[in-house]
């Protein structure tokens, strides 16, 4: 029995041409498939999403510090899953800044016009080797993102993630 045919058709049966089209249209599909219900890489390894997580936020504002806020609001990241938990703490502070006097000393001082902002949200979640699980979202440490609060948002830098009991 010879390989190729006066068809050109492998053993008789099928043409190679066809056969490398069909394999790589079973890959593509094998490949979409697994993107589209395959699990993350980053997904939580543990079911286990009933512990109380605590992050802490960090970001400056341009203005006067005149925010709309309380505690319990919903904290979300903006464009994402939805809500991550509750805010517990909001402080406000002058951002510190270098200036120089008359004779080149450099001096801290207090900003007039941007302020410090250090939010910090709790929900129920869980901690992995590569960052947390709290409420809808995944967040790991020094993610930047633009937090949402009913009333207005802001972008802040994740400095802290922590289980609490």
């Amino acid at each position: 029995m010879k390989l190729l045919d006066e068809n050109k058709r492998l053993f008789g049966i099928v043409n190679p041409v066809d056969l490398v089209a069909i394999m790589l249209a079973v890959a593509a599909v094998v490949v979409l498939a697994s993107v589209l219900f395959g699990r993350s890489p980053t997904s939580p390894v543990t079911a286990a999403n009933d512990k109380t997580i605590e992050i802490v936020l960090e970001g400056t504002v341009i203005g006067d510090g005149d925010f709309d806020y309380e505690l319990g609001q919903d904290v979300s990241r903006l464009g994402g899953s939805g809500v991550m938990g509750t805010l517990e703490s909001f402080e406000v502070a002058p951002s510190k800044r270098e200036v120089y006097d008359a004779s080149g000393s450099a001096l801290i001082v207090d900003s007039l016009t941007i302020k410090e902002v250090v939010m910090v949200v709790r929900g129920k979640g869980s901690i992995t080797d590569t960052g947390a699980s709290i409420g809808a979202e995944r967040i790991r440490q020094n993610q930047a993102f633009d937090a949402q609060l009913p009333y207005f948002q802001m972008s802040v830098r994740v400095t802290s993630i922590k289980q609490v009991k």
